[in-house]
């Protein structure tokens, strides 16, 4: 029996909310204010069809030049983002590492909405 068009939209709905790290992507920069914090900001992308993902947390990780890792944090992006879309994001880390050469931002969860 074929499947009805809604069986068919539920079905890439339930695959998408199952799995948002395959549907979401981010590109951020970083640097450090006046006040000595670390601002994270960019754009989180939703590649999903149907889904919209909420309470997006990031692992930030900061390195030296040598690639020793000098700190971490965990953020969480309180916006959704709705399917084939992006958002804009900044986000304030208290404090700063000196020496910082490069970073990484891996989106590590989701909710759906």
């Amino acid at each position: 029996k074929a499947k009805t068009e809604a069986e068919l939209r539920d079905e890439l709905y339930q695959k998408e909310i199952a799995n948002p790290l395959k549907y979401l992507t981010d590109e951020s920069t970083y640097r450090v204010n006046l006040a000595a914090n670390t601002i994270i900001e960019g754009s989180i992308y939703n590649n999903a069809t149907m889904a919209t993902f909420k309470n997006i947390k990031l692992k930030v990780v900061f390195y030296s030049d040598t690639d020793y890792k000098l700190g971490d944090d965990i953020l969480v992006v309180l916006k959704n983002v709705e399917p084939n879309s992006s958002i804009i994001f900044k986000e304030k880390i208290t404090g700063w590492w000196s020496n910082v050469d490069h970073f990484t931002c891996t989106i590590i969860s989701a909710e759906n909405y």
